[in-house]
C-alpha cells in the first residue's frame, strides 16, 4: 500500500495522541514509586511482629539446673510499633504412662474428643498422656518500641527443678501502632491458680500508680475482641518444647 500524504498525517496524529499517554503513565509510575510506595503505603500497612525464644541448658547443681533463654523480637513491617506488656513463661510437661487395656480405652474416648473439637483437643498418644504441669519461671522482658527492620535481644537464667524433665516455652507479645504506655488503654495479664495457665485482660483506663490499670475487659468477653479492633492490638506467639 503507497504512503500518502494523509496516510502520514494520520500517524503523525495517531503519535500526538500516544505521547500524552505515555507522559501520564510515566508521571503516575513516578508517583507510585517515589511517592506512594516509599511514604504513603507503609502508613496503611500493618504492623508485623516477629519473636523467636530458645532455650540452652548451662549446668546442673546437687539442687537445680540452669538454663539460658534467648530471646529475639524484630519488626518485620514498615511502620514503628510499641510492644505492650509481653508475657514469657516455662511450663513442666507431665506424662502419665497408659499402656494397658485401661488406657487404650482411655485413648480411645480420647481420640474420639479429638476429632470432634479438633485442635482444641490438644496432642493425644496411645501409650502416654502428657499434661501441663505448673509455672515453674515466668517473666517480661520490658520490650517498648520498634522501627521498621528494628530488632532487639534479651538472654535471661533461670533455675529449674531437678526433677523436671520436659518443658514448653511460651512467650507472647501484644503490640500496637497506635498505642504506647502513655496510654490509656493496655494489656495486663491474670494468673489462674487452679489451671495454672495466664490469660490477658484489655484495661481502658490507669489508677493513681502508674503499673494500675482499671476497668480491665478479661479475654473471651464480648467486648474483648471489639478493644482489640479498635486499638489494632495483635499478638505475636512462640512456642516450643525442650527435654532437659
Amino acid at each position: 500500500m503507497p504512503i500518502t500524504l494523509k496516510s502520514l498525517h494520520a500517524i503523525r496524529l495517531r503519535k500526538e495522541h500516544i505521547q500524552p499517554i505515555v507522559l501520564i503513565l510515566t508521571l503516575l509510575w513516578a508517583i507510585y514509586t517515589f511517592v506512594w510506595k516509599e511514604n504513603i503505603s507503609g502508613q496503611y500497612a500493618p504492623p508485623k511482629l516477629k519473636i523467636d525464644a530458645s532455650l540452652q541448658l548451662i549446668k546442673r547443681t546437687q539442687d537445680f539446673q540452669l538454663v539460658r533463654i534467648n530471646f529475639s523480637a524484630r519488626n518485620i513491617g514498615e511502620q514503628t510499633l510499641n510492644i505492650m506488656n509481653d508475657l514469657w513463661k516455662i511450663i513442666e510437661i507431665n506424662h502419665k504412662v497408659t499402656e494397658t487395656d485401661q488406657g487404650l480405652q482411655n485413648f480411645d474416648v480420647r481420640l474420639s474428643d479429638f476429632v470432634a473439637l479438633g485442635p482444641d483437643a490438644g496432642n493425644i498418644e496411645r501409650v502416654r498422656k502428657t499434661t501441663n504441669g505448673k509455672i515453674l519461671a515466668v517473666g517480661s522482658l520490658g520490650w517498648h518500641s520498634l522501627k521498621s527492620t528494628e530488632s532487639q535481644k534479651l538472654s535471661v537464667i533461670v533455675a529449674l527443678p531437678l526433677t523436671c524433665k520436659e518443658i514448653a516455652l511460651t512467650i507472647v507479645a501484644p503490640y500496637s501502632k497506635n498505642l504506647n504506655r502513655n496510654s490509656q488503654t493496655w494489656i495486663t495479664w491474670t494468673y489462674n491458680k487452679k489451671t495454672h495457665g495466664t490469660s490477658t485482660e484489655i484495661c481502658t483506663s490507669k489508677g493513681i500508680s502508674h503499673n494500675t490499670r482499671l476497668n480491665c475487659t478479661p479475654a473471651g468477653s464480648t467486648n474483648y475482641k471489639h478493644l482489640l479492633e479498635q486499638n489494632d492490638i495483635r499478638f505475636a506467639y512462640d512456642e516450643s518444647a525442650y527435654v532437659l
